[in-house]
C-alpha cells in the first residue's frame, strides 16, 4: 500500500507505476522493482486521466483546463502545461508521435505534438460531453470518443480532423 496523495483516480505504466491523485494534483512515481515511491510530481488541478508515449507521461486535468507533461525518469523535471480545451477528461498517446485529449466542456478532442509539446490546431469537434477516448488504427476511424448526455450515451468516431457520430 502506497500513500499518492488525496483520491487517487488513476495510474498507468511506463518504465515504472504512475499513480495520479486527483484532490492533491499530483502523480506519485513508484519504482517496479524496489516498490518504493521515488518522487513526487505536481501537475495541473484536479488531474483525471494518465497516459504515456514517446517517453513522456501526459495528464488531463480538468480544473486547470489543461494537460501537464513530464518526461519519464526517476525524479522528472517540472511538468510542461499545455491548454487542451474545458475540462479535459481523457488522454491517449498515438501512433504517430502525438497525445489526444478528449474535453468534456469543449466537447472536443485536441491533439498535441509529444515532441515540440504543443496543441495542434484546430480542436475536432466531437459528441457532447466526451469521457472517454480510445485510439486505434483502424480504417476508416482513429479515435472514438464516449459522450454522455440527457438523451443518452453516444459514441464519435474520428476521421482526420472530422467527427461523425453512428451509434
Amino acid at each position: 500500500t502506497f500513500d499518492v496523495g488525496s483520491n487517487p483516480i488513476a495510474i498507468t505504466f511506463g518504465n515504472n507505476l504512475f499513480a495520479i491523485a486527483n484532490f492533491s494534483g499530483t502523480v506519485t512515481l513508484i519504482e517496479g522493482t524496489t516498490r518504493k515511491i521515488t518522487s513526487t510530481v505536481t501537475v495541473g488541478t484536479n488531474p483525471r486521466a494518465i497516459t504515456f508515449g514517446n517517453n513522456r507521461f501526459v495528464t488531463a486535468n480538468t480544473g486547470s483546463n489543461d494537460v501537464s507533461i513530464f518526461t519519464a525518469v526517476p525524479v522528472p523535471p517540472p511538468a510542461t502545461n499545455v491548454n487542451a480545451g474545458t475540462s479535459p477528461y481523457a488522454v491517449v498517446f498515438t501512433s504517430n508521435n502525438r497525445f489526444a485529449v478528449a474535453s468534456r466542456g469543449s466537447n472536443s478532442v485536441t491533439l498535441i505534438d509529444a515532441t515540440t509539446n504543443t496543441a495542434i490546431t484546430p480542436d475536432i469537434v466531437v459528441g457532447t460531453n466526451p469521457v472517454a477516448l480510445a485510439y486505434g488504427d483502424v480504417a476508416p476511424a482513429k479515435f472514438c470518443t464516449v459522450n454522455q448526455n440527457a438523451a443518452g450515451n453516444t459514441l464519435s468516431l474520428v476521421t482526420g480532423n472530422v467527427a461523425f457520430t453512428p451509434f
